[in-house]
C-alpha cells in the first residue's frame, strides 16, 4: 500500500486489520509482501508453542462400578504458560477444561464409572493462548460389577492383546 500501509478488507468492505510500516522511505517505498494463511495452516503451529503431550493418566487399572477412582497426569509448556486439561473418560463423557495449573504441575482427577467394561482414558492440555497439545497415550481401566464380569472383561482384554500382536 501507499507509504507502507497494509490492510485487509472483507467482502463486506469492512477493515479486518491494518499495519503501518514504522520505517517508510519517502522517496522509495520498499516494503515486504504479506500473505494470509488459514488458521489451520501447519506452519502456524509453532507461532504459539503447544504444550507437550501429557503423560498417560496414572492410577488404578482395575475397579468396581460405582466407586470413585483417582488418576494423575502432567505436561509442560515450552513458554511456561498456565495449562488447562480436558479428560476423556472413555465412557462417552469428558470433563470440562480444568485449570489453570502451572506448567509441570501434576494434576489429580477422579471419576466414577457406572457400568462394567474396559475404558480408555486420555488427556489433552491447552495453554493460556488456547494452543492445544496432542492427546496423551491412553490408560485402560477395567471396571466390573461382580467377580464373574471381572473375569470376562480380563479375558476379553487378554484375547484382544493376543489378536493385536498376531495381526500387527
Amino acid at each position: 500500500g501507499e507509504h507502507g500501509i497494509f490492510l485487509e478488507i472483507s467482502d463486506e468492505k469492512e477493515l479486518i486489520w491494518e499495519y503501518t510500516n514504522p520505517y517508510p522511505r519517502l522517496l522509495r517505498n520498499t516494503v515486504f509482501k504479506t500473505h494470509r494463511y488459514s488458521p489451520d495452516y501447519p506452519g502456524l503451529n509453532d507461532l504459539y508453542h503447544r504444550p507437550a503431550k501429557p503423560t498417560a493418566p496414572t492410577g488404578p487399572i482395575l475397579g468396581k462400578s460405582g466407586s470413585e477412582y483417582s488418576f494423575s497426569t502432567y505436561t509442560t509448556d515450552p513458554d511456561g504458560d498456565t495449562l488447562y486439561y480436558l479428560i476423556d473418560w472413555g465412557d462417552n463423557t469428558t470433563s470440562n477444561w480444568l485449570g489453570p495449573y502451572n506448567s509441570t504441575e501434576k494434576i489429580h482427577i477422579s471419576h466414577i464409572w457406572n457400568s462394567d467394561d474396559n475404558f480408555q482414558i486420555h488427556v489433552k492440555a491447552k495453554d493460556s493462548n488456547n494452543s492445544e497439545s496432542n492427546w496423551s497415550d491412553s490408560t485402560t481401566v477395567t471396571i466390573y460389577k461382580n467377580i464373574i464380569n471381572l473375569f470376562i472383561l480380563l479375558l476379553e482384554r487378554i484375547l484382544t492383546r493376543i489378536v493385536e500382536s498376531i495381526i500387527y
